[in-house]
């Protein structure tokens, strides 16, 4: 029996080499050689069958490419090999050369795939790269524009950054050059057109056949080029249409899908009209209400691509998909959920949004950087766009992310908070009332173990601003206090942190400005800047900061009677420094860079936190989608579509987030002051715009009928608002666990 079994397991063996043999000896220059090595590899069993073929079958290649004499397409298909084994976690480094010789004197189609190898295949680092930066400089320089289309595509993958000043020149010459790839695109569009029309009548092979569609990778490749069309006419429409139908009894596969979704975004990209929508708009209906998880992850990035574009209610059916979908057990559910909550936000639930973005940063990404920096940007840009100055609810909310921001952002964030408690919405008052409690607020959270320095800076300025003359001597000791905690934490002989030196820094200056504005000047100051001045911490900046202000103590009073002085108001200030100009004109002449505010230069690197204004005119779907990470809705002036019935709305027309703008022109960007002819005329001062609010509806018991009732209004809404009026997000952070909160902190800022 035992001498059966290994007669035929040993069959097994020899008869699985004998089909290695052959498939290994089958000529590599046909596409059927390649394929049957690519088939017999994707097939392994186990992990150890695949690293047998796939390292036999790399022998074999390396001996192909060795040859002398091997035809560029016989070097196409070892290459295309290559770059599979690389990307299965097999190294092929003997095949790197060879790319790189094909990238240097291949045809067109050649280069092309040696370009796709190297970008593949090559690192930054690799000292093989080096090779190409004579190559691609080359290319830039041809007359072929679908070589110098491939060239500048390489240098963004494989060219070294220290050879990049080389690079600068010849792409500056290329933003000359007579001819735009979109032309290109232009001249095979008719082509394109004919080839879906084929692939739609099932005119290619069975071989191009997958899941009952043909060619679908090959579809989706046209469909994204229909997008470079400016004004497509109607048969471009009806091939969209054409494919849409095609692929709608397939949508239930991943391939179908990915279909649906590119004719979709194609079409709105165009920004269509009513009638063909409506069509389209049912497959997102479909997607949305599949168990499949991933067909649903797809329907809601569909209906959060149209609503960027067009305004549009939700069914309650709809509402109840988004609903469950935001209580999903998967994560990336969870996410595209609350990426569509932000672009549906309006005026009445935009609190709630905003809560419940916060709460996944604090719950779910202290171990992703990049999805916490997204989300932060998101609220923060409903924070703007929405502002309530009878609640506050966006200042509790930008404190609460203030401590899980890093670097440029939290400056972003602190600026924010520092301008709406200066010069925010609503009456004197309602900002008095607003300032008091978020001195307690901030108060309270420096006293946990693991405050933020982004908030400790915050408090630091609170305390400067907002301290009465009764308190000064008792804050002027608090900020030294304070400021000796911060020297004495640090451990010697170590560098102090950026957000240490901002923080001593910030203690400083407030400490100046309490100083000048009541004439207080007590002897533990001077103590204090001393010693920081002794300390092996302080830079440079942060001495010259404090020999500032220790020469200025002795002149206290004299400072602080300038200071009570009355401005006279037949004095017109100039604000604008004429008396620059001469010395301004001159540097920028000697290409010297403008000056730019502390506040536009803090807060203009973080472009993604920038909302636009809900009534801004429509822009293209590529450009929305770069310039701010949850775009408002934009009107398309039509009615309900399909699914999506129509009902009132509820958000506030004319809701804007505060911005610095000019009266005349309305323009949510910074105007330019200075240009090498001078400074400009007739510049208006800034103004700030004011907004309307509208209240948060109540919540209910359940937790999906709570979320229903305050992203989507399903109950009396005068109740609602006498409920939301009764409650303060200030008093209610307040009153939470500042510790837990200041624990989630995201590593060292």
């Amino acid at each position: 029996m035992k001498v059966a079994l290994r007669h035929v397991k040993m069959s097994g063996i020899f008869e699985k080499s004998l089909e290695s043999i052959g498939s290994l000896l089958s000529p590599l220059g046909t596409n059927v050689g390649l394929k049957h090595m690519l088939e017999r590899c994707v097939t392994s069993r186990t992990k150890r069958e695949e690293e047998w073929m796939i390292r036999d079958c790399l022998r074999l290649v390396k001996a192909k490419l060795s040859e002398p004499s091997s035809k560029p397409s016989t070097v196409i298909k070892c290459l295309a090999f290559s770059i599979f084994s690389e990307l299965s976690g097999y190294k092929a480094e003997f095949a790197y050369i060879h790319a790189v010789k094909l990238a240097q004197n291949g045809s067109l189609a050649e280069k092309k795939m040696g370009y796709l190898a190297c970008a593949f295949l090559l690192r930054e680092c690799d000292s093989l790269a080096v090779l190409l930066v004579n190559t691609i400089l080359r290319d830039l320089t041809s007359k072929n524009i679908y070589v110098v289309a491939m060239a500048l595509c390489a240098s963004c993958h494989v060219f070294p950054h220290d050879q990049v000043t080389v690079l600068l020149p010849v792409l500056e010459e290329k933003l000359k050059h007579p001819s735009d790839l979109p032309d290109v695109v232009m001249d095979i569009m008719p082509a394109l057109v004919q080839i879906q029309n084929q692939i739609l009548d099932g005119k290619l092979p069975l071989e191009y056949a997958y899941r009952g569609l043909h060619a679908p990778w090959m579809q989706i490749s046209i469909i994204r080029l229909l997008r470079y069309l400016q004004e497509p006419g109607l048969d471009i429409y009806m091939l969209i249409q054409k494919t849409l139908q095609n692929v709608k009894l397939q949508i239930e596969n991943a391939i179908g899908a990915a279909m649906v979704c590119e004719c979709i975004t194609t079409l709105v990209y165009h920004k269509v009209g009513d009638e063909m929508l409506a069509s389209a708009l049912l497959c997102v209906v479909d997607l949305m209400a599949s168990p499949n998880s991933n067909l649903r992850y797809a329907g809601l990035s569909l209906l959060e691509i149209v609503l960027q574009q067009y305004k549009l209610p939700l069914s309650t059916a709809q509402q109840d998909v988004v609903l469950t979908s935001f209580c999903h057990p998967d994560e990336a559910m969870k996410r595209r959920t609350l990426s569509l909550l932000c672009t549906v936000a309006e005026a009445h639930n935009a609190e709630t949004v905003c809560t419940q973005v916060v709460d996944y940063v604090c719950d779910q990404c202290s171990h992703n950087p990049h999805l916490q920096h997204d989300l932060i940007s998101r609220a923060v840009a409903l924070t703007d766009k929405f502002p309530n100055s009878q609640t506050h609810w966006h200042i509790a909310a930008l404190i609460r992310v203030l401590p899980l921001a890093r670097d440029k952002q939290a400056k972003a964030i602190q600026r924010r908070i520092q301008l709406m408690l200066l010069a925010g919405n609503g009456s004197l008052e309602q900002r008095t009332i607003a300032r008091s409690k978020v001195l307690n607020i901030l108060g309270k959270y420096s006293e946990s173990k693991t405050v933020s320095t982004a908030v400790l800076e915050v408090y630091v300025w609170s305390l400067s601003q907002f301290c009465g003359a009764e308190d000064d001597q008792l804050v002027l000791e608090k900020l030294i206090s304070l400021g000796y905690k911060v020297l004495h934490n640090q451990e010697p002989n170590t560098i102090m942190s950026y957000g240490v030196q901002n923080l001593l820094i910030s203690i400083i200056q407030s400490a100046g400005h309490i100083a000048e504005k009541y004439d207080t000047a007590i002897d533990s100051l001077e103590e204090f800047l001393q010693e920081t001045l002794k300390s092996h911490l302080a830079d440079a900046y942060l001495r010259c900061t404090c020999m500032e202000l220790l020469a200025a103590l002795p002149h206290i009073t004299v400072i602080h009677k300038v200071l009570q002085q009355p401005i006279q108001t037949e004095t017109k200030l100039d604000f604008t420094l004429s008396f620059l100009d001469k010395y301004v004109c001159e540097s920028l002449a000697d290409n010297a860079l403008p000056y730019q505010p502390k506040l536009l230069h803090i807060a203009n690197p973080v472009l993604e936190i920038t909302s636009l204004p809900s009534n801004s005119t429509t822009v293209p779907l590529a450009a929305a989608i770069m310039s701010s990470p949850c775009p408002s809705p934009l009107s398309s002036g039509t009615g309900s579509i399909v699914d999506f019935p129509r009902s009132e709305s509820f958000g506030s027309e004319d809701s804007r987030s505060w911005s610095l703008r000019s009266p005349q022109k309305e323009d949510f960007r910074a105007k330019l002051l200075w240009s090498q002819e001078g400074r400009a005329k007739n510049v208006d001062s800034f103004v700030y715009v004011e907004h309307k609010e509208e209240v948060t509806p109540v919540p209910s018991d359940s937790k999906i009928q709570y979320l229903a009732s305050l992203l989507f209004n399903r109950q009396e809404r005068e109740a609602a608002g006498e409920e939301a009026l009764q409650r303060d997000p200030l008093d209610e952070l307040l009153s939470k666990d500042f510790q837990k909160l200041s624990a989630s902190k995201p590593g060292k800022r």
